[in-house]
């Protein structure tokens, strides 16, 4: 990055200031921060010497999100080739890391046709997935990166069975 005025201050992910143990990590084309822990590999790794650049730059890709319709963020590759935000992966349900550890191979073959089907009540987008929210009552449909600039809160929780739920209500439903 040539100014450090342009620097952003915290995680692109998890919107944490950087720590003694976390030091912030900028890819040196697009300027995103990312902790080593939150970005997953290669820097789970190492941290390199030189400059550093994320996968969607070392790529020189241009296409976006397939979860969502923002441009710019942390972006990965699909298991099938495609690009998609590691928020948008770290929340929609159905889709998984099949290399956890390192937040990788994000795979979004198992999302049902249904939430492509949806437009989001935020930017009135029909693209990419949404969510809807937990509420049973409501059917408010929303992009998770949407929800997230918007303060709806994410929350994960497991079941007796060991699995996963992720819940996220609309603002009208989320308990005060």
């Amino acid at each position: 990055m040539a100014e450090s005025d342009n620097l952003v201050w915290t995680c692109s992910i998890c919107h944490e200031e950087p720590m003694r143990d976390a030091p912030l990590v900028y890819c040196e084309n697009c300027g995103i921060a990312v902790h080593q822990q939150c970005y997953g590999y290669p820097l789970l790794k190492s941290i390199p010497e030189e400059d550093w650049f994320c996968d969607y730059c070392t790529a020189n890709a241009s296409s976006g999100c397939v979860l969502c319709p923002q441009s710019g963020g942390v972006l990965k590759r699909t298991t099938d080739a495609r690009w998609v935000h590691l928020l948008c992966a770290m929340w929609l349900p159905e889709a998984f890391f099949r290399v956890p550890e390192g937040s990788d191979a994000i795979d979004v073959l198992h999302i049902p046709e249904s939430r492509f089907n949806e437009t989001c009540f935020i930017c009135k987008e029909p693209r990419g997935a949404c969510m809807t929210c937990s509420d049973s009552e409501c059917n408010a449909a929303f992009h998770v990166t949407c929800a997230l600039k918007r303060g709806i809160k994410f929350k994960y929780e497991t079941c007796r069975s060991g699995a996963d739920i992720v819940f996220a209500t609309c603002n009208r439903h989320r308990k005060r």
